[in-house]
Protein backbone atom coordinates (compact mmCIF):
# COMPACT_ATOMS: atom_id res chain seq x y z
CA UNK A 1 0.00 0.00 0.00
CA UNK A 2 1.71 3.18 -1.04
CA UNK A 3 1.70 6.60 1.61
CA UNK A 4 -0.88 8.17 -0.12
CA UNK A 5 -3.50 5.25 0.16
CA UNK A 6 -2.32 4.72 3.72
CA UNK A 7 -2.98 8.64 4.36
CA UNK A 8 -6.43 8.27 2.87
CA UNK A 9 -7.17 5.44 4.76
CA UNK A 10 -6.58 6.61 7.88
CA UNK A 11 -7.60 10.23 7.12
CA UNK A 12 -10.84 12.21 8.62
CA UNK A 13 -10.61 13.24 5.07
CA UNK A 14 -11.62 10.22 2.97
CA UNK A 15 -13.93 11.61 0.30
CA UNK A 16 -11.22 14.89 0.08
CA UNK A 17 -9.52 13.89 -3.60
CA UNK A 18 -5.85 14.90 -3.38
CA UNK A 19 -4.47 15.25 -7.02
CA UNK A 20 -0.55 16.03 -5.53
CA UNK A 21 0.32 15.92 -9.53
CA UNK A 22 -1.08 19.20 -10.36
CA UNK A 23 -2.72 22.19 -8.99
CA UNK A 24 -6.46 23.19 -10.57
CA UNK A 25 -6.41 26.79 -10.93
CA UNK A 26 -8.63 29.61 -11.72
CA UNK A 27 -9.15 33.04 -13.26
CA UNK A 28 -12.58 34.53 -12.93
CA UNK A 29 -14.54 36.26 -15.50
CA UNK A 30 -17.20 38.80 -14.64
CA UNK A 31 -18.66 41.73 -16.47
CA UNK A 32 -17.76 44.16 -13.81
CA UNK A 33 -14.20 42.98 -14.72
CA UNK A 34 -11.55 44.76 -17.25
CA UNK A 35 -8.85 42.98 -19.06
CA UNK A 36 -6.06 44.07 -16.94
CA UNK A 37 -7.97 42.29 -14.12
CA UNK A 38 -8.08 39.10 -16.08
CA UNK A 39 -4.07 39.15 -17.04
CA UNK A 40 -3.56 39.88 -13.13
CA UNK A 41 -4.90 36.74 -12.32
CA UNK A 42 -3.12 34.65 -14.75
CA UNK A 43 0.22 36.66 -13.81
CA UNK A 44 -0.03 35.72 -10.52
CA UNK A 45 0.22 32.17 -11.45
CA UNK A 46 2.94 32.09 -14.19
CA UNK A 47 5.21 35.36 -13.61
CA UNK A 48 7.36 35.18 -16.62
CA UNK A 49 4.31 34.79 -19.33
CA UNK A 50 1.17 36.77 -20.22
CA UNK A 51 -1.83 37.35 -21.91
CA UNK A 52 -3.39 39.15 -24.36
CA UNK A 53 -7.03 39.43 -25.78
CA UNK A 54 -7.66 40.71 -29.53
CA UNK A 55 -10.36 41.49 -31.48
CA UNK A 56 -10.59 38.54 -34.33
CA UNK A 57 -9.17 34.84 -34.44
CA UNK A 58 -5.50 34.55 -36.09
CA UNK A 59 -4.30 31.91 -38.66
CA UNK A 60 -3.54 29.05 -37.98
CA UNK A 61 0.56 29.08 -36.95
CA UNK A 62 0.74 32.62 -36.90
CA UNK A 63 0.68 35.76 -34.91
CA UNK A 64 -2.29 37.89 -33.73
CA UNK A 65 -1.72 41.50 -35.56
CA UNK A 66 -0.81 43.98 -32.86
CA UNK A 67 -3.18 46.23 -33.98
CA UNK A 68 -5.60 44.03 -33.46
CA UNK A 69 -5.10 43.82 -29.67
CA UNK A 70 -7.65 44.87 -27.02
CA UNK A 71 -6.71 47.75 -24.31
CA UNK A 72 -5.97 46.73 -20.77
CA UNK A 73 -8.93 48.92 -19.30
CA UNK A 74 -11.52 46.96 -21.96
CA UNK A 75 -14.51 46.46 -20.02
CA UNK A 76 -14.97 42.56 -19.61
CA UNK A 77 -18.85 43.35 -20.36
CA UNK A 78 -18.23 44.54 -24.39
CA UNK A 79 -16.29 41.20 -24.61
CA UNK A 80 -18.98 38.79 -22.93
CA UNK A 81 -21.50 39.05 -25.53
CA UNK A 82 -24.00 37.05 -24.09
CA UNK A 83 -23.32 38.15 -20.30
CA UNK A 84 -22.49 35.08 -19.33
CA UNK A 85 -19.47 35.06 -16.39
CA UNK A 86 -17.93 32.20 -14.72
CA UNK A 87 -13.90 30.84 -14.96
CA UNK A 88 -11.46 29.24 -16.47
CA UNK A 89 -9.98 26.15 -14.74
CA UNK A 90 -6.50 25.04 -15.66
CA UNK A 91 -3.31 23.49 -14.01
CA UNK A 92 0.70 23.44 -14.88
CA UNK A 93 0.40 21.01 -17.70
CA UNK A 94 -2.64 22.35 -19.44
CA UNK A 95 -0.90 23.27 -23.28
CA UNK A 96 -1.13 26.86 -24.50
CA UNK A 97 -3.25 25.64 -26.97
CA UNK A 98 -5.60 24.01 -24.70
CA UNK A 99 -5.89 27.14 -22.11
CA UNK A 100 -6.33 29.12 -25.44
CA UNK A 101 -9.23 27.23 -26.43
CA UNK A 102 -10.85 27.27 -23.26
CA UNK A 103 -11.61 30.83 -23.59
CA UNK A 104 -13.05 30.95 -26.80
CA UNK A 105 -15.12 27.51 -26.15
CA UNK A 106 -16.01 28.95 -23.16
CA UNK A 107 -16.64 32.85 -23.66
CA UNK A 108 -15.50 33.27 -27.14
CA UNK A 109 -12.62 35.63 -26.29
CA UNK A 110 -9.74 35.20 -28.52
CA UNK A 111 -6.86 35.19 -26.30
CA UNK A 112 -3.01 34.22 -26.97
CA UNK A 113 -0.07 33.54 -24.43
CA UNK A 114 3.37 35.18 -24.54
CA UNK A 115 6.32 34.25 -22.96
CA UNK A 116 9.25 36.50 -21.71
CA UNK A 117 12.53 36.56 -23.17
CA UNK A 118 14.75 38.95 -21.70
CA UNK A 119 12.99 42.36 -21.90
CA UNK A 120 10.12 41.61 -24.40
CA UNK A 121 7.36 39.17 -24.60
CA UNK A 122 7.37 36.78 -27.61
CA UNK A 123 3.51 35.50 -28.79
CA UNK A 124 4.04 31.45 -28.31
CA UNK A 125 2.45 30.50 -31.60
CA UNK A 126 5.29 27.86 -32.55
CA UNK A 127 5.66 26.09 -28.99
CA UNK A 128 1.38 26.07 -28.64
CA UNK A 129 2.31 22.09 -27.94
CA UNK A 130 4.14 23.08 -24.78
CA UNK A 131 2.50 22.96 -21.36
CA UNK A 132 2.42 26.72 -19.60
CA UNK A 133 4.51 25.19 -16.89
CA UNK A 134 7.09 25.05 -19.50
CA UNK A 135 6.55 28.07 -20.97
CA UNK A 136 7.00 29.71 -18.10
CA UNK A 137 10.14 27.67 -17.13
CA UNK A 138 11.91 28.79 -20.37
CA UNK A 139 10.45 32.33 -19.80
CA UNK A 140 12.62 32.38 -16.28
CA UNK A 141 15.83 30.96 -17.97
CA UNK A 142 15.57 33.52 -21.26
CA UNK A 143 14.66 36.42 -18.93
CA UNK A 144 17.17 35.63 -16.01
CA UNK A 145 20.60 37.04 -16.69
CA UNK A 146 23.22 33.79 -15.30
CA UNK A 147 20.67 31.55 -14.79
CA UNK A 148 21.75 28.51 -16.73
CA UNK A 149 20.08 24.73 -15.88
CA UNK A 150 22.67 22.60 -15.64
CA UNK A 151 22.87 20.13 -18.55
CA UNK A 152 23.12 16.01 -17.51
CA UNK A 153 26.80 16.16 -18.06
CA UNK A 154 27.37 18.43 -15.63
CA UNK A 155 25.61 16.41 -12.75
CA UNK A 156 26.37 13.47 -14.08
CA UNK A 157 29.50 12.30 -11.57
CA UNK A 158 30.98 9.36 -14.19
CA UNK A 159 30.95 12.09 -17.15
CA UNK A 160 33.60 14.71 -15.24
CA UNK A 161 36.66 14.87 -16.58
Amino acid sequence: MNLFKKYRKNSQYKDVNLNLKSIIMDIDIKKNMRITDIKTQFHAYFHYLKIEFFKGKHDKDSGSPRDMMLGNDTPMKDLLKDGKEGSVNFSEHTTVKEFEQKFMDKFNLNMQVFRKSGTIYLETTSTDSWTLEQQNREAELASTPGKIEPTKDQLDRDQWG
